[in-house]
């Protein structure tokens, strides 16, 4: 099962010169697959469950570290770079990902030859409708990645609701 996997995944990256978001989806529901029968890489992984579901609301070590910086959100002063979701940059999804397919993936290829921008564009397309929902407080909290590349974040006490720019 897993050598297959992995071919399925090498498929998919080796010769592309860009991604459509269908194979973006496709190389992460695969490469979550792999990441069950081996070693898990805790962004990347955030960001393969993210693309399989409609809805993230099940509580797991990345929800968990998303709740805490919410909490951590002063609504009086707030500030629309806010320095909180690190763990969900793309610069980590990025390195966790290189990490995988060179690793896991045992692709041979020189890794600069793959478009990452084409592929986190795409990624970011496929994100945008799909809401991350947070219980603080017995308050259900929803973060979305918007249009801009901001996460918006509703159901905030008061009924407000603010963006932060993501950390590419």
């Amino acid at each position: 099962m897993l050598p297959n996997l992995k071919t399925k995944i090498k498929n998919q990256i080796e010769n592309k010169s860009s991604f459509d978001e269908p194979t973006v989806l496709y190389i992460l529901i695969q490469s979550r697959k792999v990441m069950e029968l081996t070693s898990k890489r805790e962004t990347l992984l955030f960001y393969c469950n993210w693309v399989a579901h409609t809805k993230i609301d099940r509580k797991s070590s990345f929800t968990e570290k998303l709740k805490n910086d919410l909490k951590k959100i002063n609504i009086n002063t707030y500030s629309p770079t806010l320095a909180l979701f690190g763990f969900v940059s793309l610069k980590q999804f990025r390195s966790d990902f290189k990490d995988f397919i060179k690793k896991e993936i045992d692709l041979n290829i020189d890794l600069d030859k793959i478009d990452f921008n084409n592929f986190e564009e795409k990624l970011k397309l496929i994100l945008q409708d799909i809401k991350i929902e947070i219980n603080i407080n017995k308050n259900p909290v929803e973060v979305f990645l918007n249009q801009n590349d901001e996460f918006k974040i509703t159901n905030l006490p008061n009924a407000q609701t603010i963006t932060i720019k993501i950390i590419s």
